[in-house]
């Protein structure tokens, strides 16, 4: 059996990282691998009673204790994201562990998931700290990575722009499966209601393009459009005082709510009030609020600067997709209230499309070979 050691302090929380890595350990556990994630940030998640993770409660040092301890037993680390110093010492102790082994004939693999850290986007922001973190820390030793798993087509192309000598590969996280017309319902809306638009993420402004969605929203009223925007996310560091903030510089108090955390029934009722489910994102690794989106039956638009679109087909992407300019939101915002079931039925397709690539089988399958392999020099 192929021992595999995740290092993912995110791992068994609520953050996306965090779900996309319990997504993976839960797809690839089986009778040919055995897996061990080390994460301190489990507090009432349902990952804190698994056996397979361990580390809740310890700080940083202390894991990596345990990650050290660990190294001897495996045959595989698994490290997840980047521009972290905690996980650069834990790539240099696997490093290390690596050359060490080389004396006595057995292998360490080393992966790496950077979950979008390295991307375009997120690498020109900070550009000059970036920069010299990377090219003084983190380049040198991921050239000791035997492979880098991406999680959409897009990032692989910009890592490898980046690290050319490196094997990178391509598997998605895990979709959940479900039938989307399940969840459609009757708008829940009176007929004297304004159509309204819903998005859901974090309110970081910049990175999630709410100012794009907000001005758009106050464009289509300039045209005599009538819509309202709720935005469903969580107050993280004062993000709703800034959203609000740019609500009124932008003169549309009257024209966006922003609704704070919702979840389960709650959530779900505003996505069968909503008109349109918006994702205006400037810039997302792989969005688990697009799946809602797309689970929805609502019809949807989505920003380009989402990674999880490269998988869409060209004819659906021309649909869905949507430039990072409030223009181009004006006129597909209104071009779906014009014509919501044409959208809607591209919505539903390119979900069912993803389901399929994303399922846990698939993803199992694929995480299985290249851990089995790197462990048998076959991969």
């Amino acid at each position: 059996m192929t021992a595999v050691l995740h290092w993912a302090p995110q791992a068994g929380t609520e953050t996306g990282t965090g779900k996309a890595i319990d997504s993976w350990v839960a797809a690839a556990a089986s009778e040919e691998v055995s897996i061990k994630v080390l994460s301190f940030n489990q507090p009432d998640s349902p990952a804190s009673g698994n056996p397979s993770y361990q580390g809740h409660g310890m700080d940083a040092a202390a894991l990596r204790q345990v990650f050290r301890d660990a190294l001897s037993t495996v045959d595989v680390v698994h490290l997840h994201g980047a521009f972290d110093p905690s996980l650069s010492r834990v790539l240099r102790l696997a490093v290390r562990e690596k050359r060490s082994r080389r004396r006595s004939g057995r292998d360490l693999s080393i992966v790496l998931t950077p979950h979008g850290a390295l991307s375009d986007y997120v690498f020109a922001k900070g550009h000059l700290k970036k920069a010299l973190y990377w090219n003084l820390v983190d380049r040198g030793l991921v050239k000791s990575v035997d492979r880098v798993i991406c999680n959409t087509p897009v990032e692989r192309e910009q890592f490898l722009r980046r690290m050319p000598g490196v094997r990178c590969e391509v598997v998605p996280l895990v979709v959940a499966p479900g039938d989307p017309e399940a969840r459609v319902r009757e708008n829940e809306g009176t007929e004297n209601d304004p159509p309204a638009l819903v998005t859901i993420g974090r309110y970081d402004i910049g990175i999630k393009g709410l100012d794009l969605l907000i001005e758009a929203v106050v464009g289509l009223c300039h045209r005599g459009r009538n819509v309202k925007l709720r935005c469903i996310g969580y107050d993280a560091q004062g993000g709703i005082d800034a959203l609000q903030q740019v609500v009124e510089r932008l003169g549309a108090s009257d024209l966006v709510d922003c609704a704070g955390p919702k979840f389960g029934a709650e959530k779900l009722a505003l996505l069968n009030a909503a008109a349109i489910f918006c994702m205006p994102s400037r810039y997302e690794s792989f969005s688990y609020s697009l799946m809602e989106g797309l689970a929805s039956g609502r019809p949807v638009l989505v920003g380009a600067g989402a990674c999880v679109t490269s998988y869409f087909e060209p004819r659906l992407a021309n649909d869905l997709v949507v430039e990072p300019a409030v223009a181009d939101w004006v006129d597909a915002i209104e071009r779906v209230l014009d014509d919501p079931e044409s959208n809607r039925l591209s919505a539903k397709e390119a979900y069912e499309a993803l389901r399929r690539k994303c399922s846990e089988a698939e993803v199992g399958a694929s995480l299985v070979e290249i851990y089995r392999g790197l462990a048998h020099g076959t991969f």
